[in-house]
């Protein structure tokens, strides 16, 4: 988790915002392993929100980058806002 917070912050002036998508995905996936669900949504959410091209989104293979999603565990409120986040993220698309 150390590394890829100074990751997000060493890559602040990056114009590739793949690499801030990628960041943001695992530290939603670290942080949701570990039941810090808001945390994960949040950074779930920034990677949604730098609305990458399709083409990206295809070589990066995005939508298996949220399957771990619904693998959580979390609590009835954390899984109906994962829906919604990943809705959105097929609203998107």
């Amino acid at each position: 988790m150390y590394a890829y917070k100074q990751a997000e912050e060493a890559v602040k002036t990056v114009k590739d915002l793949r690499i801030h998508f990628l960041i943001y995905t695992a530290l939603g996936n670290i942080n949701g392993r570990y039941a810090h669900y808001e945390h994960s949504l949040s950074y779930y959410r920034k990677a949604l929100e730098l609305n990458l091209s399709v083409p990206a989104w295809n070589v990066m293979g995005g939508g298996y980058i949220f399957a771990p999603l619904y693998l959580a565990q979390g609590t009835p409120r954390y899984n109906e806002k994962v829906k919604l986040v990943y809705g959105d993220f097929h609203l998107m698309r």
